[in-house]
């Protein structure tokens, strides 16, 4: 058989089911497979500076570009930027790059998928002055890509509207704070000059486009006495306006789905640097799936009582996400506030994961777990779940014990019930000293009779006990 005459639904249908160094060797033998290996070679890309360029009008892609689903930027590896060893350049080089590729994006016409991988540059140069670095940064990247423009920026006479609403339905960021490893290095204290000093006019407007920075880091609408003219009264109100205001005029207010990691000791306690939950503010209707994995460094702040008008977590008030259907979250800590805050934010979450891990489950203690259980109990939607236990060497006969726990969710405001996994410490690790999990899981035996009320009573239950789990394990379960 001729696989060139193949039909082209069977043929992408073919395509679809290979590993992708598989679908690059396709894409060489011949114009009949490359024709249909293009769109999955570059429905993902990583963005370089160079990447607008090649997908332009005239460019050696442009051709394709409406292949283009996800882009990926990152900035914490020098896998999508060059520069030497010297933070300046640094810098400069990242400012650029977000500005740049956040531009390149309105090629591509059908994009609805963003990574985002940043390392801190404000945590990792102190001395460079980079107060609010990240802020900005991530300001202007959204600005940029929802077409915001502040009103005072504004022509008078352009009646366009001021705010272009973003196609972006995913989004996965990963905030990347390596405070520790840049004092090990020396790097937390290395002299670094203000790079406000060899900034561009763009790269400035870029970072502040209602603000100009001269090279002395002064407001450029401020005169050398230090006196402000109107202009500058006008930029400094608008400074003032709230984060809520700004942040539903420049991030994304589609997105179905967002995953934040929060990698390092950076946590919510620290407001002065860029909080990535900010994103999720405005897609209040839209948003369906969360994952949020942080870590929490100032656990003493978390005491009080958690409220829609006066969060802990989420930098907002109010705000709630009725239609979350899915919720992962990775605390690093326990911490009974936080899940209590989640319930009011996410009150209709059906599936829930709470992921531990290993090295963060002799943390889990059973006060903290009977917190956060009552607080479950207001999410009378769920009907799977993964949570962590205590260790099970502590308690006997631990089955029994956990179908009672499972029980009395059900018949105390949890009746949809239908899979509940317990992650536990596992007593013995594996020959490479892993402390590995153990999993001990709940399904419901005949979900038809429950629903139609046939049956009464405690539901009947499989049970499976699993052991050797890894925390890689636990995310494909």
């Amino acid at each position: 058989m001729n696989l060139n005459s193949l039909p082209p639904e069977l043929a992408h249908e073919i395509i679809t089911y290979l590993p992708f160094k598989d679908v690059l060797s396709l894409s060489l033998c011949s114009k009949f497979w490359r024709e249909y290996s293009v769109p999955i070679i570059f429905r993902a890309i990583y963005i370089s500076r160079d990447t607008p360029k090649a997908f332009a009008d005239g460019g050696s892609l442009s051709h394709i570009k409406d292949v283009v689903r996800h882009v990926s930027f990152d900035t914490s590896t020098k896998k999508c930027i060059q520069y030497s060893s010297t933070p300046a350049e640094e810098i400069g080089e990242t400012i650029k790059y977000y500005r740049e590729c956040s531009a390149g994006l309105k090629l591509f016409p059908r994009l609805d998928s963003l990574l985002v991988l940043y390392e801190s540059l404000e945590v990792k140069y102190p001395k460079a002055h980079l107060t609010d670095f990240d802020t900005k940064l991530f300001h202007g990247f959204f600005s940029t890509i929802s077409g915001y423009t502040p009103d005072h920026a504004r022509d008078p006479g352009d009646s366009t509207p001021p705010l272009v609403t973003p196609l972006i339905k995913a989004l996965h960021f990963s905030y990347i704070d390596n405070s520790h490893s840049y004092e090990y290095h020396g790097l937390y204290m290395k002299d670094v000059f203000c790079p406000y000093e060899i900034m561009s006019e763009d790269d400035t407007q870029f970072l502040d486009p209602s603000v100009g920075i001269d090279a002395r880091g002064q407001s450029s609408h401020e005169e050398a006495s230090g006196t402000q003219t109107s202009e500058s009264c006008k930029c400094r109100e608008l400074e003032q306006q709230s984060s809520e205001t700004i942040s539903k005029s420049i991030y994304p207010s589609a997105l179905e789905e967002i995953e934040i990691d929060i990698m390092g000791p950076g946590s919510f306690s620290r407001s002065h640097r860029f909080n990535p939950l900010l994103l999720i503010q405005s897609t209040s209707e839209s948003l369906r799936k969360v994952v949020l994995f942080c870590e929490i460094d100032n656990v003493e702040r978390l005491v009080d009582e958690a409220t829609l008008e006066e969060p802990i977590v989420f930098p907002f008030p109010h705000t709630v996400f009725p239609n979350v259907k899915e919720l992962y979250f990775g605390p690093g800590l326990m911490v009974p506030i936080l899940f209590r805050e989640l319930t009011l934010r996410f009150p209709n979450v059906e599936s829930m994961k709470v992921l531990m891990a290993d090295g963060d489950l002799d943390r889990v203690k059973p006060d903290l777990l009977g917190e956060f259980y009552a607080d479950l109990l207001e999410l009378g939607k769920l009907k799977d779940i993964m949570v962590p236990y205590q260790s099970h060497y502590i308690i006997p006969n631990i089955t029994g014990h956990l179908r009672t726990q499972v029980d009395n969710w059900v018949q105390d405001g949890l009746p949809l019930l239908e899979d509940v996994l317990f992650v536990l410490e596992s007593e013995y690790p594996d020959h490479y000293e892993r402390n590995l999990m153990e999993v001990v899981s709940f399904q419901i035996d005949d979900t038809e009779a429950r629903d139609s009320g046939e049956t009464s009573g405690a539901p009947n239950w499989k049970v499976l006990q699993l052991v050797g789990v890894t925390e890689d394990d636990l995310k494909s379960m």
